[in-house]
């Protein structure tokens, strides 16, 4: 009997232990349990001349960038009003990439090992084009300073920029938003 209370007990224990998990949620559509988490964990960064919004997150030695999307696939939007981010900073304090062939502007951040890129939109959806006479930005380099990639079975261009350990990579996009090709 005090052996059957012991499993009983020890089971109890198992089962109260494996409900605890907390990061885990399950995924209906796949019936699967992955981590998810919250994106108001990361930092937003925010170009106020668009109001689009970009996430950077950085966990150990690894950091990503990315454009925020609507579910309806258009750039979202910051309102300072209703925006429950807490760690939103302006977008100036990223480095600003600039293709001078297409005037097409990339972000990319860089905090301790960790860094990102993303290519910058417009508020509805368009590449965002540095226009040097408007701009707010002091921050600007040539994209030859990054690594240009070619996808030669299709000839996407792909921008990588490392410094020191960190480092990101984004599509290229021409004026019009298609990706930029290799000649």
């Amino acid at each position: 009997m005090k052996k059957m209370r012991i499993l009983v007990l020890m089971v109890l224990i198992l089962l109260c232990v494996s409900g605890c998990a907390s990061d885990v949620s399950t995924d209906t559509s796949t019936n699967t349990s992955k981590p998810v988490h919250d994106i108001s964990y990361t930092t937003i960064f925010v170009d106020y001349e668009t109001n689009v919004m970009y996430t950077w997150y950085k966990s150990g030695y690894g950091a990503g960038m990315s454009v925020m999307l609507n579910a309806d696939g258009t750039p979202k939007l910051y309102d300072e009003t209703a925006s429950k981010y807490t760690n939103v900073y302006d977008i100036t304090y990223t480095t600003i990439f600039v293709d001078h062939e297409t005037n097409v502007m990339y972000t990319w951040y860089k905090s301790g090992y960790g860094a990102g890129m993303s290519v910058m939109l417009n508020a509805d959806g368009t590449p965002k084009l540095y226009d040097e006479t408007a701009s707010k930005y002091t921050n600007i380099y040539d994209i030859t300073y990054t690594t240009i990639f070619v996808d030669y079975e299709t000839n996407v261009m792909y921008t990588w920029y490392k410094s020191g350990y960190g480092a990101g990579m984004s599509v290229m996009l021409n004026a019009d938003g298609l990706p930029k090709l290799h000649n």
